[in-house]
């Protein structure tokens, strides 16, 4: 009988650490961080693949480029001619 008040009282030991709010925030702002991180990491690459910050030397490979893209954007991308 004894043992399981013991047992009882530690549950509720970690209850009341479970609820205080300073952890929650923290683990909160943690969870957030690594989103924000993801999403940057994320942005970085998409902004990479869409040929940002290349200069195009004509404007065939422009149009080329963004046909490819609006056809990538439905779901289907053309195969490149080897």
């Amino acid at each position: 009988m004894g043992e399981e008040t013991e047992q009882i009282a530690v549950v509720k030991v970690e209850d009341s650490s479970k609820n205080n709010p300073f952890l929650k925030r923290r683990a909160q702002e943690s969870q957030l961080k690594e989103i924000l991180l993801w999403h940057r990491l994320r942005m970085k690459r998409s902004y990479r693949l869409s040929g940002h910050g290349k200069k195009e030397k004509n404007q065939k490979q422009i149009t080329k480029l963004r046909r490819r893209r609006r056809l990538s954007r439905c779901g289907r991308t053309p195969r490149r001619q080897v």
